[in-house]
């Protein structure tokens, strides 16, 4: 294929004249690698700018060049690079028999002839055109979602294979000195706006909206850059779900949506945190009234009317996405209560514009399914059931007592006296107050060790003594006490509560009076092993409708729980975890919330990616250095896909059907050998840094990447073995 030198029509090898304008044109000359014509090779139109590169993985003389094929996987030997855009074919050989001279001539006959030719790929052209219009009707207009990338450290550019090449939306952005990755960016769901930050604003960054369906710029000052919406924006902008808003907050709290055409003010002093916009265009926002409360509004974004709705005050914490049913029609929030930890939860229904109590003393919402109003909360247990920080670290602190009962030595406590010539003489026994000075200081941090324990991160997750309640129709149901809920753990899986319990597993004991001193001690208690010395994770399975708990596992572990997975009634998980990372995979058959003897799949295992809709299982097993064997597991059976594969960089797509994986990692330039599974394992391309999927015949290549620099060549697969070139010197894709 080649393209029209007057318009740019895309033409096949053998045309004689172009199809779009009539100009009478002739193929490029093709030289394969000993000067001769290759003939048949595709020779592809640039898509970006930029300087050819040797590629190390294909030899020192294969370069690539924008545009140009890229040479198949595995296909090595020197071989004439084409030229860079814009540079002359090299000349022809006498011996060379193919036309190169200049057009070929054309009878008065033969021009009567070509007119008529003309008119059946016009006519092809037009119907193309009308198959195309009638699709994007019915098809709701919906695109090909861009790619966004950050290329030369400040440009901006986007493209998809609609597209002849890629399109700059601007050469100049700002970025962070943090790096390239500071970029704020957002794409619309159907793919054809994007909205992105430029810090180019003294007081702040500035916000553009763009369209990226088409290179040409639909906004009314056909600005490559799209339409300024405003300065000093945060970072802190959304689209609508259907596409038809732009939504963005500025520093000074002031919260707009654009149509498009205008931006209209929602309101001021807005909290920056807790904005949320519903499938119905309902934007949920807050106003901070203290450290800790706020006051909760909503608004329809779009709406002629004064929807603003206040729905209460005094809210205890920024509501969660989560908490918001999927019909828009209810959301819960936690409301404070004066002089208590635990809150009082509420439901509020904007069909009413009425709020509801749902319970009181909860400290937190464990989950919630808003498609049938079931919430399962906890809260703080009557039973004293925490356990001691120092005895889940395995130290005996026998010198509680002692230190306690220390006061601070003062030297009047060491005065001696001494008859001396002149009468009688006191002194401090230096030797002495030096020593008891330095036992209370030893004693001051043993008491800054304990509080620092009883006040760690790692042990008030550990939460302890929380009642877990499900509430579903209105009924509040206990569900369980368990003894020391890790709390981020719990969770709904189906009909199913999962959560796991922190047992106490003895082992041995070190007395804290053994520790040479304070900086000994606090050395031992920073030690994450030493954190999880003494405890098990029990994984326990409740039905929501109540009954006793089913353990599912309990393992001794090097680090956080692994957590299980449920699908189609079959619980998944990986036990035995030791300090590889690396457990036995198991499953189990759940009938009436009771579990059925576990089956094991596999040893050794370090991870496991899900497809739910497939039930479809992808994990690695034999993992050493992030580097193992990748194994599917589905219907019952299990296959090893590859072995030597990079842990970090596997994917399940295409609905389980597709698998993308990372072999022969450099650990030291950070990137490998690209494969993709379907019915079997195919090698695309060597030394990728990322790959974004869309589908098995295109997928986004970053690679030949340098990490100091922060560059590389961003290649497009299409399915065939050569990739096309997009741009070199590409940083970071922002949207993929």
């Amino acid at each position: 294929m080649f393209f029209c030198k007057e318009c740019g029509t895309k033409l096949p090898d053998d045309s004689r004249f172009c199809a779009e304008c009539g100009t009478v044109v002739e193929p490029p000359v093709t030289v394969g690698p000993n000067g001769a014509p290759a003939g048949g090779v595709d020779q592809t139109v640039a898509l970006g700018g930029g300087r050819p590169a040797a590629d190390p993985g294909q030899g020192a003389a294969q370069q690539a060049v924008p545009g140009q094929p890229y040479p198949p996987a595995g296909q090595g030997g020197a071989q004439q690079a084409p030229p860079a855009p814009g540079q002359p074919y090299p000349p022809v050989s006498p011996g060379q028999q193919f036309a190169a001279a200049g057009p070929t001539p054309v009878s008065a006959a033969g021009k009567a002839f070509n007119k008529k030719l003309l008119l059946i790929p016009l006519g092809v052209i037009v119907l193309v055109a009308i198959v195309f219009a009638v699709r994007l009707l019915f098809s709701g207009g919906s695109v090909e979602r861009p790619i966004v990338y950050l290329m030369d450290g400040d440009t901006l550019q986007f493209y998809n294979s609609s597209m002849k090449e890629s399109s700059t939306i601007t050469s100049n952005i700002s970025t962070s000195e943090s790096g390239y990755y500071s970029i704020g960016t957002r794409l619309s769901e159907d793919g054809r706006y994007l909205m992105y930050l430029d810090g180019d604003s003294p007081g702040g960054n500035t916000l553009y909206l763009r369209n990226v369906d088409s290179e040409k710029p639909k906004n009314p000052d056909k600005s490559d850059k799209g339409i300024k919406l405003a300065s000093d924006v945060s970072s802190r902008f959304w689209f609508t779900e259907d596409g038809k808003y732009a939504v963005y907050l500025k520093t000074d709290g002031n919260l707009y949506y654009h149509d498009y055409k205008e931006s209209v003010k929602l309101d001021s002093d807005v909290y920056e945190y807790g904005i949320h916009i519903t499938e119905q265009n309902r934007i949920l926002y807050s106003k901070q009234e203290s450290d800790f409360t706020y006051t909760l509004y909503s608004q329809m974004i779009g709406s002629s009317k004064d929807t603003k709705v206040k729905i209460d005050s005094g809210v205890a914490s920024a509501f969660s996405s989560d908490w918001i049913a999927e019909d828009g029609t209810t959301i819960l929030y936690l409301k404070a209560v004066e002089g208590d930890t635990a809150a009082d939860l509420y439901r509020f229904s904007f069909k009413d514009e009425q709020k509801v109590k749902v319970a009181g003393n909860v400290e937190n919402v464990v989950d919630y399914d808003p498609s049938n109003g079931s919430v399962v909360y906890a809260k703080k247990g009557n039973a004293s059931t925490d356990i001691d920080a120092f005895t889940l670290l395995g130290i005996e602190d026998d010198m509680a007592s002692a230190d306690a009962a220390m006061t601070e030595p003062q030297p009047s406590d060491y005065k001696t006296t001494t008859r001396g010539v002149f009468g009688d003489v006191e002194t401090v026994d230096q030797t002495a107050y030096n020593a008891a000075r330095m036992e209370y200081n030893q004693k001051l941090m043993r008491d800054e060790i304990r509080e620092s324990v009883n006040n760690d991160y790692r042990f008030s997750e550990l939460g302890g003594g929380y009642d877990i309640y499900v509430q579903k129709g209105g009924d509040e149901v206990k569900l369980v006490s368990p003894n020391m809920l890790y709390e981020e753990t719990a969770m709904m899986m189906e009909e199913y509560l999962v959560y796991c319990e922190i047992v106490v597993d003895g082992g041995t004991t070190t007395k804290i009076s053994t520790f040479a001193d304070g900086n000994a001690l606090w050395e031992y208690m920073v030690n994450d092993e030493n954190f999880i010395k003494n405890i098990k994770f029990a994984w326990k399975l409740m039905p929501l409708s109540g009954g006793e708990p089913a353990e599912i596992y309990t393992m001794k572990v090097e680090g956080e729980p692994t957590y299980p997975h449920i699908l189609d009634n079959t619980i998944y998980y990986i036990s035995d975890v030791s300090a590889s990372g690396q457990g036995e995979l198991y499953k189990a058959k759940i009938t009436k919330g009771v579990l059925s003897n576990p089956e094991k799949i596999d040893d050794d295992v370090y991870d496991i990616q899900i497809d739910r809709e497939t039930n479809t299982l992808l994990y690695s097993k034999d993992v050493k250095d992030s580097v193992g064997d990748l194994y599917i597991y589905k219907n019952g059976n299990k296959n090893k896909i590859s072995g030597d594969v990079y842990t970090a960089r596997n994917y399940l797509e295409n609905e389980g059907k597709s698998i993308l994986y990372l072999k022969e990692w450099n650990k030291d330039k950070y990137y490998g050998d690209l494969y993709l599974y379907t019915k079997d394992s195919k090698k695309i391309t060597g030394d990728v840094y990322r790959s974004y999927y869309r589908d098995d015949k295109r997928i986004y290549i970053l690679k030949n990447y340098n990490i100091n620099s922060q560059k590389g060549d961003l290649y497009l697969y299409t399915g065939k073995d050569q990739l096309q070139l997009l741009d070199y010197d590409v940083n970071t894709v922002l949207v993929g």
